[in-house]
């Protein structure tokens, strides 16, 4: 088994393993010497031996959609030469800016070249072809520079994907027919999961401290929100008399007063000084209603 074709197997395993059955058998039966002959037909010119080899193993696609190459259809030769208006397009563009030749990695031989072969793609707004003149891979697309380097291979850029499929990093999305590969953002998932095990870690905290330890606690972090929700629990637990005298006895910073006793001002019982604090910190706060309400009660 040559390289190409022992990285198109090391996809379709992890594929046939992670429940994407369906692109593995959207892939068409490999092109036959007589199929790639006409091939060169119909492109106007040599295809390149890598890619020979891939369209040996598969010869693009049976349907669009449901694609191989990420949310790509990889591309026989019919659909590639149905795509060689759009990959001139880009090319050409890309002619005109020689300033962006750097960027894009490509030689002056190769953009004078329009010996261009897409064998991936999706419409007109990805593309991914292998120069004929040096068989390196690019993409081609609408932001600049239209034609970027990829790999200096068709053989490297298969095995570079192989690796990546094999390595997880990949998961199936909906999407471009059933399902597609979508390039999974690893630092996200990371955040995600700290996140998600600092939020677990808190409902613990909040389950398994006593109500009063954990308004100790909330104040001496200064955290407003954390101390209303734990002064809310504390009046269903039959603790409101406490935590109100460790939150007097605690801080005199109206706002977080204020904050802190919004969901029971109807059922707390302060001195008119106390009101007169929760008041200052509800107008400081621009809440007119525990304001409005402090204020009444304080008379």
């Amino acid at each position: 088994m040559n390289r190409v074709a022992a990285a198109m197997a090391g996809i379709k395993t992890w594929m046939l393993e992670h429940g994407a059955a369906l692109l593995v058998e959207n892939l068409a039966p490999g092109a036959s010497a007589a199929d790639l002959v006409e091939a060169e037909r119909l492109l106007g010119m040599p295809i390149p031996t890598e890619l020979a080899s891939l369209w040996s193993v598969h010869h693009g696609q049976l349907a669009e959609q449901n694609g191989f190459v990420e949310h790509m259809d990889l591309l026989g030769a019919q659909a590639a030469a149905a795509e060689a208006d759009s990959v001139k397009l880009f090319v050409d563009f890309l002619r005109e800016h020689p300033k962006d030749w750097k960027a894009a990695g490509v030689t002056e031989a190769e953009v004078r070249s329009d010996r261009w072969i897409a064998f991936a793609g999706r419409g007109y707004a990805d593309l991914l072809v292998i120069s004929a003149e040096t068989g390196r891979v690019f993409w081609c697309g609408k932001d600049a520079p239209t034609v970027q380097l990829r790999a200096s291979s068709l053989t490297a850029w298969l095995e570079q994907y192989a690796a990546a499929v094999a390595a997880d990093d990949y998961e199936l999305e909906e999407g471009f027919g059933d399902v597609f590969l979508s390039l999974r953002d690893r630092e996200r998932e990371v955040v995600e999961a700290a996140n998600e095990a600092k939020a677990t870690a808190h409902e613990a905290w909040r389950r398994e401290t006593p109500i009063i330890e954990q308004l100790r606690q909330a104040l001496e972090k200064k955290n407003d929100d954390l101390c209303r929700d734990i002064v809310e629990d504390a009046a269903k637990r039959s603790q409101l008399g406490e935590a109100v005298e460790l939150l007097f006895s605690t801080s005199r910073d109206p706002s977080l007063l204020a904050t802190s006793l919004q969901y029971v001002l109807s059922e707390v019982t302060l001195t008119k000084q106390q009101w007169a604090l929760v008041a200052k910190g509800g107008e400081a706060l621009g809440n007119n209603a525990i304001r409005d309400q402090a204020l009444a009660r304080a008379r």
